[in-house]
């Protein structure tokens, strides 16, 4: 599994997520109590953005 720079621990503060960008696709990151998770940001149902 490849890293990659998603932003500063800072830009994602507990409870909250973002959508970022990286190797052309979007990507979801979300820091739930600290722990940092990351899925592909569209809808398997209805292709919508998660974010």
């Amino acid at each position: 599994m490849a890293r990659i720079l998603a932003g500063k621990i800072s830009d994602i503060p507990p409870g909250k997520m973002t959508k970022i960008t990286a190797d052309g696709k979007e990507i979801l990151v979300a820091n739930i109590d600290g722990s940092y998770h990351a899925i592909d940001d569209t809808c398997t149902h209805s292709g919508a953005s998660l974010s």
